[in-house]
C-alpha cells in the first residue's frame, strides 16, 4: 500500500521548536516513517492509515520515539475497534446538539505554553438531554480535529473542567 507523504506547513519558528523540544528534523521523519511502516507490515492485519500527515501526530506525541509512537498508533485502532459506539455515526451532525451546548468546547485563546485549551462544562450536563456517549463522541471528534493542525501536535492540548 502506497503512503502519502508529509508536507510540512509550520512556520521556521515552529520548526525550531520541533526540533529543539521533539527532536524533529527531516533526516528524522524519513528514519521514522520508514521505521514505522516496517511495524506496520509486521501486522497484516491491522489496516493502517499510511498518510504521513496522520502519522506524524503520533511520532510527535512520543517525541519521535517509534516504539512509543507505534503502540499508541495500536493502540488507537485498538480502540476504535473496542468501543466502536464512540466512533460509528462520527459526524458533527450526529452531535450537533452536545457541541452547541459546548460539551466540550475550544476556547478561542491559547493558554500560557500556546496550547489549544478544551473545556468541559460538566456541572451544565443535563442527562436526560442527552447520554453520556454524545459526550465521549464529540469528546474524540474535537481531540482529533484539534491534533490534525500541526502547531497542536506541537504545542499541545490542555483541558478545563468549570
Amino acid at each position: 500500500m502506497a503512503s502519502i507523504p508529509y508536507k510540512c506547513t509550520l512556520s521556521p519558528e515552529m520548526q525550531k521548536r520541533a526540533e529543539k523540544e521533539l527532536g524533529e528534523n527531516h533526516l528524522m521523519r524519513k528514519l521514522a516513517f520508514n521505521t514505522l511502516y516496517k511495524y506496520m507490515e509486521e501486522k497484516p492485519r491491522i489496516k493502517f492509515c499510511r498518510d504521513e500527515n496522520f502519522l506524524i501526530r503520533f511520532l510527535r506525541a512520543k517525541k519521535f520515539e517509534v516504539d512509543r509512537a507505534f503502540k499508541a498508533l495500536k493502540k488507537y485502532y485498538e480502540l476504535h475497534l473496542k468501543v466502536p459506539e464512540f466512533f460509528n455515526d462520527y459526524n458533527p451532525r450526529g452531535i450537533k446538539h452536545v457541541l452547541d451546548d459546548g460539551y466540550p468546547y475550544v476556547l478561542t485563546d491559547t493558554d500560557m505554553e500556546g496550547r489549544k485549551v478544551v473545556a468541559m462544562r460538566a456541572g451544565h450536563w443535563d442527562p436526560s438531554k442527552y447520554p453520556m456517549l454524545d459526550i465521549c463522541k464529540a469528546l474524540f471528534m474535537v481531540i482529533d480535529q484539534l491534533v490534525e493542525d500541526e502547531e497542536t501536535q506541537i504545542n499541545g492540548v490542555s483541558s478545563s473542567l468549570i
